[in-house]
């Protein structure tokens, strides 16, 4: 056991130093672009999520008439196959 452990530390410390450690979650800011980009381009789950980001102000302004536009596309548009 104590060989396994004397084998793993240099790796896991490797990868601590290297930056490939734990993820760290998207700013809000960054999570609606994300999200914007990918409606855009037809991914009805995505423009559901963008909605729910204006109408809650989370990552863009508050704007419930973006809001209502994106629950539509989310509610009405076929999703597209992403490439």
């Amino acid at each position: 056991m104590r060989m396994k452990v004397r084998l793993a530390l240099p790796l896991l410390l490797a990868i601590a130093l290297c930056g490939c450690g734990p993820w760290i979650a998207p700013t809000p800011e960054e999570y609606a672009q994300s999200r914007q980009r990918l409606a855009e381009k037809g991914d009805t789950q995505a423009a559901f999520d963008l909605a729910k980001c204006y109408s809650g102000g989370y990552g863009v302004p508050l704007d419930f008439e973006k809001a209502e536009h994106w629950f539509q596309i989310g509610a009405t548009t076929p999703n597209k196959k992403l490439k």
